[in-house]
């Protein structure tokens, strides 16, 4: 299933709430903006929902607030390959 948040914190949550409520999503990947990936976090972290971000995490999300469902990735390119970075 596809959500557009359309860059909209408040949009987040709603989409977020829909996956999980109407097609009980089991992991989320491709959030790419901090401000709208830190939105829907609290709906998909609090239903367990594994979420794999598309962009370097959210610093909030580091140390007390680190969460084992949420993983970041990032690519990064070293001599022209591209490689994964976990973040």
């Amino acid at each position: 299933h596809i959500a557009d948040n359309k860059s909209k914190p408040g949009e987040a949550v709603q989409q977020a709430i829909k996956l999980i409520d109407r097609y009980n999503v089991q992991v989320v990947t491709g959030m790419i903006a901090s401000h709208t990936t830190m939105a829907a976090l609290k709906p998909l972290l609090a239903k367990k929902v594994i979420v794999i971000g598309a962009n370097a995490g959210p610093s909030p999300m580091a140390g007390k607030n680190c969460n084992p469902n949420l993983s970041s990735r990032r690519s990064t390119t070293i001599s022209g390959t591209w490689r994964w970075a976990s973040t």
